[in-house]
C-alpha cells in the first residue's frame, strides 16, 4: 500500500491485458488508458464504483478511439453529441420517417445556433435565450420566428438528447424541462363548405387527371400517405368499403454526419395500431370507385382485381 496526498489508500496498479491499468481509489476504481484523440495519443482516466462496468467503459473507449469516434465527455459539443445520440440511441430503434424528422430539425433549427457549445456549458440561461429567440425571432442572430408547435417539437428532441446525456454522465442534469416555451393553442374550427360547394368542387376534381384521389381523401378522411399505399385488393365493391393497411411516401436517408444519402419512395408501416381500419364508402363514391377500377383494369388488360396500387 501507498498513501496519497489526502491520506487515502491506493492499491498497486494492475494491468488489464493491454487495455490500460486499474487501481482502487475513493471507494471505487480508476482506470487509466491511452487512446487517440484527434490523431494524438492521450492518457485518460475513467472512474466507476463497479470494476466490471469500468472495464467495459475502457474497452468501449479503446474501440471508439480505434474507429476515430472517441470524444472526451468534458469537451463534447452539442453537435458532436447529437450526431452520436442519433447513431446509438435513435437510429436502431425508430422508424426511418421519424429519424428523418429528428435529423432535419437538428440540422436546421439546433446545430446552426447551439451546435458549437460544449455540452457542459449549455446552462438554463443559454437554452432559455435560444427558445425565447425562436418564439419572438432575432434578426441579429438570423433566427426567424417559429410556430409554438415547431418549438415544442424542437424542445422534445433536445429533452430526449439531454436526458440520455445525463444518463451517460456527459452532463450532471438535464435543464430542458425547466425551459419556458409558448403554449400550443387549439386550432379554431374551420368553416365547412356547403353541400352545393362540395358538389361544385367534386365536378371540378373529376375533370382533373388525379381528381378522384382528392375526392377519395376528402370523403374518407385518410391521410395522403395512406391513400398512396392502398392497393385494389384493399377495395371491396360488394362490401362497399376500403381497408387501410399500408402507407406510401418519400423518405430521406442521412449518414452519421447528417449528410443526405438519398430520397426514395417506399411503403411504410402505419403510424399506430388504430390506423389499421376499414372505412365504409357512400354509395355514390363506391360506384365511382368501381367504375374507375374497371377502367384501370381495361387499360392494363386485366380481368381480375389485383394488388396493383390505385
Amino acid at each position: 500500500m501507498v498513501k496519497t496526498s489526502q491520506n487515502q489508500s491506493v492499491k498497486k496498479k494492475r494491468n488489464t491485458r493491454g487495455m490500460g491499468s486499474i487501481r482502487q481509489k475513493n471507494g471505487g476504481y480508476e482506470g487509466r488508458i491511452t487512446i487517440k484523440v484527434n490523431g494524438k495519443s492521450k492518457q485518460i482516466s475513467l472512474f466507476n464504483k463497479d470494476k466490471r462496468i469500468l472495464v467495459q467503459e475502457m474497452i468501449k473507449a479503446k474501440q471508439e478511439s480505434n474507429d476515430n469516434e472517441y470524444v472526451e465527455k468534458d469537451k463534447i459539443t452539442l453537435e458532436e453529441w447529437l450526431k452520436k445520440w442519433i447513431r446509438i440511441h435513435k437510429k436502431p430503434f425508430v422508424k426511418p420517417r421519424t429519424l428523418q424528422g429528428y435529423i432535419e430539425k437538428i440540422k436546421t433549427n439546433i446545430i446552426p445556433y447551439l451546435g458549437n457549445y460544449p455540452m457542459q456549458s449549455l446552462d438554463r440561461l443559454i437554452l432559455q435565450e435560444y427558445f425565447s429567440d425562436l418564439t419572438t425571432g432575432n434578426e441579429k442572430k438570423e433566427i426567424k420566428k417559429y410556430a409554438p408547435k415547431t418549438i415544442k417539437e424542437i424542445k422534445s428532441i433536445l429533452n430526449m438528447a439531454f436526458t440520455d446525456a445525463e444518463i451517460d454522465k456527459i452532463i450532471k442534469f438535464n435543464p430542458i424541462p425547466t425551459i419556458r416555451t409558448p403554449k400550443v393553442q387549439r386550432q379554431k374550427k374551420k368553416p365547412i363548405i356547403s353541400p352545393a360547394e362540395q358538389q361544385q368542387l367534386i365536378e371540378i376534381l373529376l375533370s382533373e387527371t388525379n381528381g378522384l384521389c382528392y375526392i377519395f381523401i376528402m370523403n374518407t378522411g385518410v391521410r395522403p400517405g395512406e391513400s398512396g399505399g392502398m392497393k385494389w385488393k384493399h377495395y371491396s365493391y360488394e362490401n362497399s368499403n376500403v381497408k387501410v393497411r399500408d402507407n406510401y411516401g418519400k423518405i430521406t436517408y442521412y449518414d452519421d454526419n447528417f449528410e443526405k444519402i438519398e430520397s426514395t419512395f417506399e411503403e411504410k408501416d402505419l403510424k399506430t395500431p388504430s390506423s389499421y381500419r376499414n372505412i365504409p364508402l357512400q354509395k355514390w363514391l363506391n360506384n365511382l370507385m368501381h367504375t374507375y377500377m374497371l377502367y384501370i383494369m381495361k387499360q392494363k388488360g386485366l380481368y381480375k382485381q389485383r394488388t396493383v396500387r390505385r
